[in-house]
């Protein structure tokens, strides 16, 4: 996949390309695209060749760029538009490295699966459909829990911070049952 084909893709989900200036002087190689109805950042960058420790050095100055710049890296995600590679190890390798952003290596259509908030319906088109993800991928057969999550989403907790005290009152409240 190579960075126009991206930008297509997410122009159609709603991210617009944006902040450009932040780029503009030393880092003309990185996208910076946002999606106001979720809060979304991504950021983008084609690589010719997969090299982890570029990959890693890049990623922080991304980190450290947003963060100068009042961005949250909490909502920030890093794709690495990658050639294919015959080792798939060194793409997870890259991916679960915590350092930095969130990152996900994108070598064809089929792996922005893998970016939680994206989803293919049976229209065959792409979109973000959080709640639908969520209940796939956050579920659980403990009742309590089910509650605490569904309530988690019920009060945007995948978009806004829940104050320690409502949560710990929210918990005490769904586990700790005085029967």
């Amino acid at each position: 996949m190579n960075s126009s084909k991206l930008l297509e893709f997410l122009d159609g989900q709603k991210f617009i390309v944006k902040n450009t200036e932040m780029f503009q002087s030393n880092y003309q190689e990185f996208v910076y695209c946002y999606n106001f109805e979720n809060k979304i950042s991504l950021i983008f960058k084609e690589y010719q060749e997969y090299s982890q420790a570029s990959i890693l050095e890049d990623v922080m100055k991304v980190r450290n760029l947003l963060r100068e710049n009042e961005i949250n890296i909490w909502n920030s995600y890093y794709i690495i538009l990658a050639p294919k590679l015959s080792d798939e190890k060194k793409i997870y390798s890259i991916e679960r490295n915590s350092k930095g952003l969130r990152k996900y290596v994108i070598t064809n259509e089929r792996d922005l699966f893998r970016i939680p908030f994206i989803r293919l319906e049976q229209s065959g088109e792409f979109v973000l459909n959080f709640d639908s993800n969520n209940n796939e991928i956050l579920s659980s057969d403990d009742q309590g829990v089910t509650e605490y999550l569904e309530w988690i989403m019920e009060s945007q907790g995948d978009l806004v911070e829940i104050k320690k005290s409502i949560i710990k009152d929210r918990i005490s409240k769904t586990f700790v049952r005085n029967d």
